[in-house]
């Protein structure tokens, strides 16, 4: 692999924080929180210049920052952007623009309508406690008799609050609550955490047993909801309890969890929101377990919906596995439900999307309004 040397001049366009130091993290140290020290933040309007030595050829992206994730480059309403990203092909120079600071908002404050429905509810199959936080819309508290359709989420702790939602590239939301408190179709959310390590995600969202992973527990989370979780909601809230109004959504392996949701119990969820699912990791058990699927549920399978998102841009190569064809993926996967199984399928290819949380940000505001139209 060639490498390369990149000025890089940062222009800071927000007052205030002179003299602070600037770092960036992002590709060049893995995402390490520390980041990589880059200099001080000049006078109001200054430019600091850094030369970044030996780039490796490719995408370069990262994110400016003053210190770890509470304090990063964003958008002057507070809001994360994107990370910057150069294709390296050569020597070069760049600017980038500082609009604003993430510590200069209020990240932590909870959402007004979201609350903890429990801090640690149990999972009898899972053998697990989770967090779990509950959305109810406005009307909620102005109506005793108003009942509402349910939608269940995974990797609760990114949907509603960026201070909450720190991941890999920083701390992005999907900003859920925000996408129902606009619109005229009301809605409870009920956001499940995964657990607080990696290990423990991948141990409650992998349903197939794959390398590594061999005693997964996916199945059993999956009960936990459709016999535990389900009907304590429905129990303590004014919901529409009926398949009808009852949806599931997800991203990468919350997505492939979601697939296999509606797959398993299609008799419990009516619509699905699969968000760039992580198929790979699954080794393409699903289409097997689609096949068995055909004779026994086909009836039920007709009756459902799903909507496939996926970007452009989340193909690549990930160590010794075959390369990930996201956009490929879904169109496969979408043949098999809308063909075969004869559900009611939409694809969303974002041809710019990456693999990450702000890109499943803006897809789920046309997920939510297509879920809807599927309840009409």
């Amino acid at each position: 692999m060639h490498i390369f040397d990149l000025e890089l001049n940062i222009r800071f366009e927000c007052p205030g924080h002179t003299g602070d130091a600037v770092y960036l993290i992002g590709s060049l140290n893995d995402w390490q929180e520390g980041g990589v020290f880059l200099g001080h933040i000049p006078e109001d309007g200054g430019v600091l210049t850094v030369l970044l030595e030996k780039v490796p050829e490719g995408l370069l992206e990262f994110r400016l920052s003053r210190g770890g994730w509470s304090a990063i480059s964003c958008a002057t309403d507070g809001t994360m952007i994107p990370p910057f990203a150069f294709d390296i092909k050569a020597d070069a120079s760049s600017e980038v623009t500082v609009a604003a600071w993430s510590d200069d908002f209020s990240l932590a404050a909870a959402p007004e309508r979201v609350h903890y429905l429990s801090e640690a509810f149990f999972f009898p199959e899972l053998n697990a406690f989770r967090k779990v936080w509950i959305y109810l819309p406005e009307s909620y508290i102005y109506s005793n008799i108003k009942r509402y359709p349910v939608l269940y989420m995974h990797d609760g702790q990114h949907l509603f609050d960026n201070a909450a939602a720190v991941g890999r590239k920083g701390p992005v939301e999907w900003q859920v609550d925000k996408v129902v408190n606009q619109s005229s179709d009301e809605a409870i959310i009920v956001a499940i955490a995964h657990g607080g390590e990696e290990k423990d995600r991948l141990h409650d969202y992998i349903v197939a047993p794959v390398e590594g992973m061999p005693h997964p527990a996916g199945k059993q989370y999956l009960q936990d909801i459709v016999q535990a979780l389900k009907p304590f909601v429905d129990s303590q809230y004014r919901t529409h309890s009926d398949w009808k109004y009852t949806a599931m959504a997800g991203s990468s392996l919350g997505g492939l969890l979601s697939l296999y949701a509606g797959l398993m119990h299609p008799d419990q969820f009516a619509c699905l929101g699969v968000f760039s699912p992580s198929l790979w990791l699954d080794d393409k058990q699903v289409d097997a377990f689609m096949d068995t699927l055909q004779a026994t549920e086909q009836a039920l399978q007709q009756q459902q919906s799903y909507y496939l998102y996926g970007g452009g841009l989340e193909n690549r190569k990930i160590k010794d596995r075959a390369p990930v064809e996201m956009d490929k993926d879904i169109e496969q996967i979408g043949g098999i439900l809308s063909g075969v199984l004869q559900a009611n399928v939409a694809i969303n290819i974002n041809p710019a999307g990456k693999h990450g949380t702000l890109y499943w940000q803006q897809a789920f505001p046309a997920f939510y309004e297509w879920w809807w139209q599927q309840m009409q």
